[in-house]
């Protein structure tokens, strides 16, 4: 029975691995795409999690919440963007709007 446990969780951990692969490989680490590069520090931390032999962490809870409430910000500016492109007809034009966006504001400590 061990042994079944024990290959369900390396099934389970490769599994995860390949899906934080399949999610690095879409999102933008370069600076200027803060929700791309809280999405990537918090694999990187589940990652982290993952290879440890250590305990669950207490705030783990808190992090997988942060990881979907990014992810929705993520896909939710992605689909504005998407929609803008479409109603001006013009692909790509959004991409300076996504830029000036992103800068810093007195409200990015709330993201």
């Amino acid at each position: 029975m061990h042994q079944i446990k024990n290959e369900q969780s390396k099934e389970a951990i490769s599994d995860f691995h390949k899906l934080r692969v399949k999610i690095r490989l879409r999102l933008n680490p370069k600076e200027g795409h803060k929700y791309d590069q809280k999405l990537l520090s918090l694999l990187s931390t589940f990652k982290d999690f993952i290879n440890s032999a250590n305990n669950v962490p207490s705030n783990i809870d808190d992090k997988i919440e942060s990881f979907e409430i990014t992810m929705q910000k993520l896909i939710k500016k992605e689909w504005d963007k998407s929609k803008k492109e479409a109603e001006s007809g013009n692909l790509g034009a959004s991409d300076k709007t996504h830029n000036q966006s992103m800068q810093p504001t007195a409200n990015a400590a709330a993201d």
